[in-house]
């Protein structure tokens, strides 16, 4: 355990520092990029969004997931930032014309505990709200929850996808943060099943 857990805080240390990979092109155009919530925030200036239009791109990126940070127990944002989000996402469409600019919004736990109750009704009618004020008020391309936190079969997740597709523009994208998957033994601590 303790040389996974070393290798684990190396792997976290040293990936900024690895040269990027040649994208095969059996793949291109069908890659994602994450994106700190630093772009969201407007903490970026003009060269920067610039750059990584090119870098995106470059890379035939057909995805950028914009982290848009977290969504607070009541089921509303933590923070929001329509401006800056307008400003990147128009920049990126123009300098990397197809691109999808995805708000990828977490939905959080402590402790491996889920923080934010999906089953109730009222929360999850938030957060679809701010899904909805995502593509809408932001010019997001869709939304994609990072749910990774709830349990395997949990329904919780579907009834959120269900609602917030619903909700959003027919033409918005929507996605889910899935956990991996992980043989029968392992599950109890760890991944999904199919």
């Amino acid at each position: 355990i303790a040389l996974i857990s070393l290798l684990m805080v190396a792997d976290y240390l040293l990936y900024p520092l690895w040269p990027s990979p040649d994208y095969p092109a059996a793949t291109a155009h069908d890659n994602g990029l994450w994106l700190r919530h630093t772009w969201y925030f407007g903490e970026r200036t003009d060269v920067d969004i610039k750059r990584l239009a090119k870098r995106l791109h470059d890379g035939k990126f057909r995805y950028a997931y914009c982290h848009v940070r977290y969504i607070k127990p009541d089921g509303r944002l933590r923070y929001r930032y329509p401006e800056a989000a307008r400003h990147l996402v128009r920049t990126l469409h123009r300098e990397a014309p197809g691109m999808n600019v995805i708000a990828w919004v977490y939905v959080g736990s402590e402790r491996g505990t889920p923080t934010v109750d999906v089953a109730d009704g009222a929360v999850r009618a938030r957060m679809v709200r701010e899904a909805h004020w995502l593509v809408t008020a932001c010019g997001f391309d869709g939304v994609q929850w990072d749910y990774e936190v709830c349990r395997n079969g949990d329904t919780r997740l579907l009834q959120l996808l269900d609602d917030t597709r619903a909700a959003l523009p027919q033409d918005a994208l929507l996605a889910c943060c899935a956990n991996m998957w992980a043989p029968g033994p392992l599950r109890r601590w760890v991944g999904w099943d199919e």
